[in-house]
């Protein structure tokens, strides 16, 4: 009885189970776990300190949403600084109020953003291919890039950004597949998130805008 259930939950979800086992396994090579317990280190190390420092910052001074800021030693000034939409900033800190300060913390729900991306991108090309070798494929051959690679399990924005701009494109081709509005709003959401954060991440968007107006 058992080995049938094994058996259904494995042919139900085989190819996420693949995805889920490549990506930890990737993961894993590039030595994310030993990363996570990592301070800001090697390239844009002060730029991951400025982020580590707003978020700090919602952690030590209980400061309102839109009201972020950096450590700051001059005279006259608070810190407050214009950044990236703090969303990850101040969720962060109010996982720290919960569970304790961990930097780590920080680390893990880019990494899960990404991820999450990820995910997207494989379930994105496996409704164009239909081939799970080709969708796992095409996730790894992007998880591959050292930029990805090094910016996924760090303290910046861009690397989520991203994550979220392919969350949005598979939302969206899904919403016009399955001819359901609900999923656009979703995408829309998403990709106002991402672009919030990183402007950069909406170019996926104009081109599908450019694209949506022509067709």
């Amino acid at each position: 009885m058992k080995n049938n259930r094994i058996t259904d939950i494995w042919d139900k979800n085989r190819n996420n189970i693949l995805f889920g086992v490549l990506i930890a396994a990737a993961a894993l090579l590039y030595n994310y776990n030993g990363i996570l317990s990592y301070r800001p280190y090697s390239i844009h190390q002060w730029r991951q300190c400025d982020c580590l420092s707003i978020t700090k910052s919602y952690y030590d001074e209980d400061r309102k949403f839109l009201e972020p800021a950096i450590f700051w030693l001059g005279d006259g000034k608070e810190g407050k600084t214009v950044s990236e939409f703090p969303i990850i900033y101040f969720t962060v800190a109010k996982l720290w109020k919960l569970i304790g300060y961990h930097e780590y913390i920080f680390r893990i729900i880019n990494i899960l953003i990404v991820f999450s991306g990820l995910f997207c991108l494989f379930k994105l090309a496996l409704r164009f291919t239909s081939d799970s070798f080709w969708s796992l494929f095409t996730v790894l051959l992007l998880f591959t890039s050292p930029i990805l690679v090094y910016y996924t399990n760090n303290f910046t924005a861009d690397a989520p950004a991203f994550g979220l701009a392919l969350c949005g494109l598979y939302f969206y081709q899904k919403g016009v597949s399955d001819r359901k509005n609900y999923l656009y709003f979703i995408s829309f959401f998403i990709f106002l998130l991402g672009g919030l954060i990183k402007i950069s991440s909406l170019i996926a968007f104009c081109a599908l805008l450019i694209i949506h107006i022509y067709s």
